[in-house]
Parts: C-alpha cells; structure tokens; sequence
C-alpha cells in the first residue's frame, strides 16, 4: 500500500523550482487577536510568496494529480485497529518520550502506545526491548513498515515523520503526542465523547494568526466567499450587524474569517486527535503536503511565519477534503518562571477539548438567541481541565539542563521549571523529576540523549532538583 501512496506523491511532484527563496518578505508573526493591526487580508497575504500565474497553474495540476490517484477510504488489506497514543520517537526523542508515556501510566491510562523509530541510528536496543514494553508500548522501526524502496527514494526528516507516524501505526483512532508533551491528566477518555466522535479530527491552537497565502487555496481549487467569522476570540460571540461593512467589501476583510478558508487561529500540533477511518484521505493529503512541505507546501500555508511545519498541513487537507474537525477554542496557555525579573517560558499548556466543546456549544446555543445590542457579546468561560504541558523548550534532558545550566536562573539560583508547583491538584514537576530518578538512578537506562554525560553525575544532578522541588 505505501508503494502505491509514494509512487502517487512521485507523479504528482511539483515541476516548479523550490519556493523557499520565492519571499519578497516573510509574513509577519502576530498573535491571534484580530484587534492588532494589519489585517490578514487577501492582498496582505499575497505579498510575501511570490508566485507567477504559470507557477499557480503548475501547482494545480501536481496537487490535483495526486488526489486523483489515491484512495478515498482506507484499502482492505490495510488493517487499522482499535484506539491507542502514538509518538514521533529517535534518537534524543526516546528519553522524552518516556518520560511521558510514564506520566499517562501513572495516571492509568490503559491504551496502547506505538513510538515510531525513524531510522537504524534513532533505535535504541534497551528501550524498544525492555523499557517500553514494560509500558505496553512498542517501537515501529519506518523501514520495515515503507519498505526499502520508498525509505531510500524520500528522505523524510523533522516535522514530517508525524504524519507518518499517525498512517505507520496499527491503531485507527489515534492522540498523537509530541515527545516532549507531557500528559496532566489521563487522556483515554477523550475517545469516547465529543467532540471526537462526532468531528474525528481534534486540534489545538497555536499563539498566533494564520499567515497562509491566497495562492494555496488557487493551488488547491478551494473557493473562498463571504465573510463567516468574525476573528478567533475564546468563544466569541458576534452579532451579525457587527462589521456588516466589511462583508460587502471583501477586500477588508481578514483571508481566514471567509467561507471556505482555513480558520484561525493557525495549529499547535504537540497533540493532535484523529481517526483514520473517517478521515484517510485528508491524511494522505496532508502526507502529500509533508512530503513536499520544506520546498512547497510550508511557504504556502506559513509563509515563513513562526513555527513553519506540519502543523497547519492536517487543517489545510481536512478543509481541501470537506473532512469534518474540531478546532479546541480555548487558547493555549503558558508555564514559566521568573527570571530576576523576566518571564521566561517553558512550556506551552492546552486544555480539555471535552469541557471546551461544552462551552461552545453554550457559545453557540447564546449566538441564536436574539438580541438588539450591536456589541460584541463575549462569554467568560470557566477555568478548563489543563490536558497538556508541551515542554519544548528547554526539552527535559537533565543532562543537556545540567550541561546547559537551565536549572539555574541569572542569579545561579535553582528554579521551578513550570513556576508553580500545583498543576491539576499536584506537583507534576516534582513527579517527572522522580520519574527521571527512577529510571535513571534504579533501572540505569542509558540512552543517547545524555550525550555520554555518566549516571553518577545524572544522579547527583537529579537529588538536587528533587530536594529543591520538595522544598519550594
């Protein structure tokens, strides 16, 4: 089957040269607050990937090739099963990724998880045989599940292994979790509620506007109209009368509040919801953008805004494909701590998707009703569930924070790496600091991420830490 996928991504490769240097300028980053100017308009977008109308065409008709000759639902001899969490693994990702899959145990989660292992070098033998196992988890090596023959034709680094990981493994419905995303609270029940079982695509939103340009939607044959929406506000709530103005002269108004655009805010992959069943062929269309993403389809959807990757290809392949999804709308968060002064942060927090839902639809049910005010009503959601802490920089490696010296603020003194020491009713920091303890100090994983760094040294390291959490 993957042979078939990747000789249909093959024929359909672009034949223009690379647009990575197509920039007049890269589009600038702005927070997804509507208020700040400039608007995101059509002719905003335009002016930063430059393509010609012969580039478009050309585009086009890769894109529409690739559509045209792959399947619409999953094949039959292609068995996807049940429900599990899956990881993007190798190399320096490993050691994070069990560090996470340790806090969804611990919490009690029962799913299954598969890591995918990109390459020979990114396999670790201790881990993929002992340690994960013993977590009811398991390693896909990539290899063996493309076969040599699409392995050595793509090469295939970064952002895009995350796609693959989600077609590579054996479950259909799936939370991908980034490796160093650290589970709050156990996620099982996620799959058994709304808004996943109604939508089969969940996603969660980045801190900033959507920068895609005017061309991919010419490039995918998707036909933007009217204005729809009236920005991204935490359940907003718009009356219709409010920017009548801007609905009758479209060149006001912001690309992604009109019908058929990709909504804002753009996407914070670290998680993603999805089930393969009902949406395998926006998948093998987001597949086809990643496999192409660096020289084409990341300028397109990101035009070298911050965070160009693979996370804004699973919306743009959904809205090309008419696939339903869910887009969490309580806004991302952040932990830090103070650093003499100034705030330094650390890792990104996103909430429950389930108590989210509820309160849109609450949103929803306060929109129909009517109402004389001309002024935005916004409703004041209640505090969410924290799901998620994406700890993505510094990464959890205590030897490269040791190495690094991350533990220690400008002053040499140790800090909270989070800032508080309450999240959901307990110290995960203190939890992952042991978690770390126990597999270096009692089971001694060795693993490449520690760069040589020896156990003894870690140890001493990792008391230290544990001591100031306990006293703080």
């Amino acid at each position: 089957f993957f042979q078939n996928v990747f000789n249909a991504i093959k024929l359909a490769e672009p034949k223009i040269p690379s647009l990575s240097d197509k920039y007049k300028e890269k589009c600038p980053t702005l927070g997804s607050d509507h208020s700040s100017k400039p608007l995101f308009t059509e002719n905003f977008l335009k002016q930063f990937v430059q393509l010609t109308p012969h580039e478009v065409e050309s585009l086009k008709k890769s894109h529409s090739t690739f559509l045209k000759n792959t399947p619409n639902s999953i094949p039959k001899n292609l068995k996807y099963r049940g429900s599990g969490i899956v990881y993007a693994g190798g190399g320096k990702f490993n050691w994070l990724a069990l560090l996470s899959i340790k806090s969804l145990r611990r919490l009690g989660s029962k799913l299954p998880v598969e890591i995918l292992i990109p390459t020979l070098d990114d396999y670790e033998i201790e881990l993929c045989t002992q340690i994960f196992p013993a977590y009811n988890a398991r390693c896909i090596y990539l290899p063996e599940v493309l076969g040599q023959k699409v392995t050595k034709s793509f090469q295939f680094k970064g952002y895009q292994y995350k796609i693959l990981a989600i077609l590579a493994s054996s479950f259909e419905k799936i939370l991908l979790l980034d490796a160093d995303n650290i589970p709050v609270i156990n996620p099982d029940y996620l799959f058994k509620t709304d808004p996943f079982i109604s939508n089969g695509l969940v996603t969660w939103p980045d801190f900033w506007r959507r920068t895609t340009s005017p061309y991919f939607y010419d490039v995918a044959q998707i036909k933007l109209g009217k204005r729809v929406r009236y920005g991204y506000t935490t359940y907003g709530i718009h009356d219709p009368g409010i920017g009548a103005k801007d609905e009758q002269d479209l060149a006001e108004v912001p690309l992604h509040d009109r019908e058929g655009s990709i909504p804002d805010s753009s996407t914070e992959s670290g998680q993603l919801m999805v089930n393969k069943k009902t949406h395998f062929k926006m998948l093998l269309l987001s597949l086809y953008y990643n496999s192409y993403g660096p020289d084409y389809f990341y300028p397109l959807l990101s035009q070298g805004s911050m965070g160009e990757g693979d996370k804004d290809t699973f919306l743009a392949a959904a809205v090309k494909t008419g696939s339903k999804f869910y887009q969490v709308n309580k806004f991302v968060g952040v932990l830090g701590y103070d650093n003499d002064g100034t705030f330094q942060g650390t890792s990104m927090i996103q909430s429950d998707p389930v108590e989210d839902y509820r309160e849109a639809n609450k949103a929803l049910k306060l929109k129909l009703q009517e109402t004389n005010s001309k002024e935005e009503i916004v409703l004041k959601p209640a505090e969410l569930k924290i799901l998620f802490v994406h700890s993505n920089y510094p990464k959890l490696n205590p030897a490269l924070l040791k190495k690094n010296k991350s533990l220690l603020d400008k002053n040499d003194k140790r800090h909270r790496h989070y800032g508080k020491n309450d999240i959901e009713g307990y110290d995960l920091e203190l939890k992952i600091w042991e978690d770390m303890k126990y597999f270096i100090c009692k089971l001694k994983v060795q693993t490449k991420a520690f760069e040589g760094m020896g156990t003894d040294e870690l140890c001493k390291e990792l008391d230290e830490q544990i001591e100031f959490l306990k006293s703080t």
